[in-house]
C-alpha cells in the first residue's frame, strides 16, 4: 500500500522514481509470503526475480546517472545479484547454490539495509564516492571468498517431524 499511497501522492517525476522501486520489494516478499502460506513452488518467484533484477540494474544506473547517488547504484547492484541469484536457485533451480544464496543475503541484509538505516536514522549517513568504492571492495572480498566457499556451505536437510 506504500508504493500507491506514495505514487497517488506523487507530484514530480523524481518523486514517482523514488516511489516505483517499492514495488520491487513488495511484490517480492508478497510472493514469498504466498508461497509459504500456499506451499507453492517457488520457481514462478524465481523467474519473477530475473526481471527484477533486471530493474534493479536499470535503479542502479538511474541512482547513479539522474540522482546523483553512487553509493545506491551500487546497493541496487547489490540487490540485482542479490535477485539474480534467487533467480538462478528458485528458477533455475540450482540447488547446489542454496547455502552461498543465504549466506549472500544475511551479508547484503546488513549492508545494504541495516547499516545505511541506522546510520540514516542517527543523521551519520553521508553517501559519496568513497562510500561506493568501499561497498565495490567490500562485495569482491566478501563474495568472492563466500564463492571460493561454496562447497563448504552444504545445505543440510532438516530432520523429519514427527
Amino acid at each position: 500500500m506504500v508504493p500507491i499511497l506514495l505514487l497517488l501522492r506523487a507530484e514530480t517525476p523524481a518523486q514517482i522514481a523514488a516511489a516505483a522501486p517499492l514495488y520491487l520489494f513488495g511484490f517480492t516478499y508478497l510472493w514469498v509470503g504466498i508461497n509459504g502460506f500456499t506451499g507453492w513452488e517457488a520457481r514462478g518467484l524465481g523467474w519473477f526475480s530475473l526481471f527484477v533484477a533486471l530493474a534493479a540494474v536499470g535503479f542502479s544506473w538511474h541512482s547513479l546517472v539522474i540522482v546523483g547517488d553512487p553509493t545506491f547504484a551500487v546497493i541496487w547492484l547489490y540487490w540485482a545479484m542479490l535477485w539474480g541469484l534467487f533467480f538462478v536457485v528458485l528458477g533455475l533451480e540450482r540447488v547446489e547454490l542454496t547455502a552461498f544464496t543465504g549466506w549472500v543475503t544475511v551479508v547484503q541484509g546488513f549492508v545494504t539495509a541495516a547499516i545505511p538505516a541506522f546510520l540514516i536514522l542517527v543523521e551519520r549517513w553521508n553517501p559519496g564516492d568513497a562510500i561506493a568504492i568501499g561497498l565495490i571492495a567490500l562485495a569482491l572480498v566478501v563474495f568472492g571468498g563466500l564463492w571460493s566457499a561454496r562447497d563448504r556451505l552444504s545445505v543440510r536437510p532438516l530432520p523429519e517431524a514427527g
